[in-house]
């Protein structure tokens, strides 16, 4: 009995994602048959073909902008998605309220996991008892936790709207004041930007890259083929492959030969392995990437933010102070304190274990404020919990803009996930970009990762929406990921800490596998200002930028190049106009739902195809 109930139940669950590109009446069949289950508890037989239908392999892998459009990804909504999802998450909160043991729970996910080709049986049951705790503590918590709410959440982007998130935090009152002098190129000093490693301590050369699971190259999977091409290289490879340990040594490796005063580590050390994180195997890893860093950069001050792969399992920050010991991420902030100590001020620490967010004026008129905007991540259940304002963050981000802007501070933004990604909870964007417009010219520019991807985001006033407010430079990463690896170079004002220009450094993977005793032939991609003829990255020179970019596609083509590094993969996959008009939107999208900007530059786009 039990598990024909959890069989129907999970592989609703996992097939909400699936369910909205299918006839409306498989939808009904499916709606039919859990109201079924429900009163009689008997399975069905006629959801058995449905089931089949609705498989959904590769769940939990890592899509790639290139075949799933930003704009698609933001826009992309059912309502018989949610409506199948509320109907199975209602059904299994009734379920662990009336005592179904979680071991039976996971068994039977497992096998339904299985059943779907979400992924072979090993990353199924490891994702799923890594998880189901914190599903189970959610709903001991809650008494009055219904399945509208949880779907709501982490189906935000498919138009699951029944719960109302709506709060707003206090925003100090007044204008953003007025810059400082302009900025002046002679006089100038660099920041490293690096980030992404994804390290993994499994890869080995010559175990396949075309396995089935959602990292390859590891040492416990198959040989491959080098004369079918299947074989992994020494450095590492481009889909679905982690980082190896010489990729990661050689990128810190060349790193060093600049000259730079800070580095901004942008999040995200652990692997995609996410079926076998634990704290330990986590912690290891952290430590082991931490150190190479200090050491190679010789005592020069490093300011990391946590990336969404840090904690375990991956994405969840535990909100709530009373949450239990075996659940909670203060482990993770600790590590940060004791691996940066040398570099942050009690007060810092103090900030990052309330939440893993800090703040650090590194000289006279500067200030850093490094956030964890990964617990305002869709994915992150703990949002379940209590969604209002987590950790105090943005209140917190808002009151020490206010004392940067009183002393006179110029500030710089880290945050792993972009403001505007879908995937951030939106009412929480959207009070991000209320501060981030109220206090726009106490910050010079934000500092993003998460995305693999060489991009940048431009922030738009709301009382005027053809100026430009900020800029948000994303650093790439050292993860391929259709990508080549690389590293940015941040060249900052002396006096006004407005970024100047960046310059991108990379080598083609292809080539360094082919020679890989040789080290790899690193070079310049391209400096911003030359390629975008700009005078820096002061956010008044991208009010004209983007309606140029809009107009001139070749523009578009050159970000396309650098979004990806000018990797084999992504110059023979090309950027058509559906293409490059989504890179327009995600440049332009601040703020999650706000598509304000975007239908601007469309139609500049569409004048001048």
């Amino acid at each position: 009995m039990w598990e024909k109930i959890y069989f129907f139940v999970i592989a609703a669950i996992l097939a909400i994602t699936h369910a909205g590109a299918q006839e409306a009446g498989l939808v009904e069949k499916l709606q039919l048959g859990f109201e079924e289950l429900k009163l009689t508890r008997t399975f069905p037989s006629y959801l058995n073909e449905t089931l089949r239908q609705l498989a959904v392999p590769h769940f939990f892998r890592r899509s790639d902008p290139i075949d799933v459009g930003f704009v698609n990804e933001q826009t992309y909504g059912d309502k018989a998605i949610c409506s199948i999802c509320y109907a199975a998450a209602n059904f299994l909160i009734f379920e662990r309220r009336n005592n179904v043991p979680l071991e039976v729970i996971a068994l039977e996910a497992a096998a339904v996991c299985v059943l779907l080709g979400i992924e072979d049986a090993e990353v199924c049951t490891g994702v799923i008892d890594l998880n189901l705790p914190i599903f189970a503590y959610l709903v001991d918590a809650d008494e009055s936790l219904q399945g509208e709410r949880i779907c709501d959440v982490i189906l935000q982007k498919s138009g699951c709207n029944q719960t109302t998130f709506e709060w707003s935090i206090d925003i100090p009152e007044g204008q953003t004041v007025s810059r400082k002098n302009p900025s002046n190129p002679e006089s100038t000093f660099n920041i490293l930007q690096i980030s992404d490693f994804h390290y993994d301590p499994l890869y080995m050369q010559g175990k396949t890259k075309a396995c089935t699971r959602p990292v390859c190259c590891q040492s416990d999977q198959e040989d491959g083929d080098a004369s079918e091409g299947t074989a992994c290289g020494y450095w590492s490879e481009y889909n679905n492959v982690d980082a190896s340990e010489v990729l990661v040594d050689e990128s810190i490796r060349k790193a060093n030969e600049f000259d730079f005063e800070y580095v901004y580590f942008t999040g995200d050390i652990v692997t995609h392995r996410v079926w076998s994180t634990s704290v330990e195997n986590n912690t290891r890893d952290m430590k082991l990437i931490f150190r190479k860093m200090k050491s190679a950069f010789s005592g020069k001050p490093i300011y990391p933010i946590l990336g969404n792969h840090e904690p375990t399992p991956l994405n969840e920050f535990a909100i709530g102070d009373d949450v239990d010991a075996a659940l909670n991420t203060d482990w993770l902030y600790q590590l940060i304190i004791s691996e940066f100590s040398t570099w942050l001020p009690k007060s810092a620490k103090q900030e990052i274990k309330r939440g893993g967010y800090y703040s650090v004026s590194p000289r006279e008129g500067f200030r850093i404020i490094a956030l964890n905007s990964n617990v305002a991540y869709t994915m992150n259940w703990w949002l379940i919990h209590n969604d209002t304002d987590p950790f105090g963050q943005l209140t917190w981000l808002a009151q020490t803009l206010k004392e940067a802007e009183e002393r006179g501070e110029i500030v710089h933004i880290l945050s792993h996930i972009p403001s505007g990604k879908a995937d951030l909870l939106q009412v929480w964007s959207r009070e991000y970009h209320r501060i981030i417009e109220r206090f726009s010219n106490t910050i010079a520019a934000q500092f993003n990762g998460h995305t693999h991807k060489d991009q940048f985001m431009v922030y738009h006033s709301s009382a005027n929406v053809s100026e430009a407010i900020n800029i948000a430079i994303n650093g790439a990463s050292v993860i391929c990921d259709k990508s080549n690896p690389s590293f940015k170079i941040i060249n900052v004002d002396h006096e006004n800490f407005d970024v100047i220009d960046t310059q991108e450094w990379t080598f083609n993977l292809t080539e360094a596998n082919l020679a890989e005793d040789a080290i790899p032939d690193w070079y310049k991609l391209y400096s911003f200002r030359e390629s975008f003829g700009t005078r820096s990255l002061a956010h008044e020179e991208f009010s004209e930028l983007l309606p140029k970019m809009a107009a001139n596609h070749n523009l578009l083509d050159d970000y396309h190049k650098f979004r990806y590094r000018n990797s084999d993969v992504a110059m023979e996959s090309g950027c058509d106009n559906s293409c490059k008009k989504n890179y327009l939107c995600e440049i332009a999208t601040s703020q999650v739902g706000d598509s304000t900007q975007c239908d601007i530059l469309s139609k500049i786009f569409d004048q001048n195809v």
